[in-house]
């Protein structure tokens, strides 16, 4: 089962035991941020040690990751189509939370006024959004 850590400057963490894994595996995503693979027998210490080791890479990492991210939510437009049978609609509202609602064809995401298209929650609603519409 992954856990996760906050690491001061990088974020949040994810260390994910693998049994089959030799050596450390450092990946830096779009949306889910930093995954670190272990070996079985490796302790959480060893595997924020190697975080820190590379602390310099995974930074120049989670800025690419959120270029690409940006870029790509740019690329949509209020109503553009982002599944075969889904089109996207984002709306700034008079709302304390992020929602996300997947129904008829439509991925409704609406936000605070407080937020910003960039923010990282109103980010990771849209992509929860478009993971649902992939499920139904």
């Amino acid at each position: 089962m992954p856990t996760t850590r906050f690491v001061e400057g990088i974020g949040t963490v994810t260390l994910r035991r693998n049994r089959r894994a030799r050596r450390f595996s450092i990946r830096v995503t779009t949306f889910d941020g930093v995954l670190v693979t272990m070996p079985w027998f490796s302790s959480y210490a060893a595997a924020l040690d190697a975080v820190e080791k590379y602390r310099s890479w995974i930074l120049k990492e989670i800025r690419k990751a959120e270029d690409r991210e940006q870029q790509h939510l740019r690329s949509l437009s209020q109503g553009s189509r982002v599944t075969r049978t889904h089109q996207l609609f984002i709306e700034q509202g008079d709302i304390q939370n992020t929602t996300v609602r997947v129904h008829s064809g439509v991925i409704a995401v609406r936000f605070p006024r407080t937020l910003h298209l960039d923010s990282l929650p109103v980010r990771r609603a849209i992509r929860s959004g478009i993971l649902a519409a992939y499920r139904i």
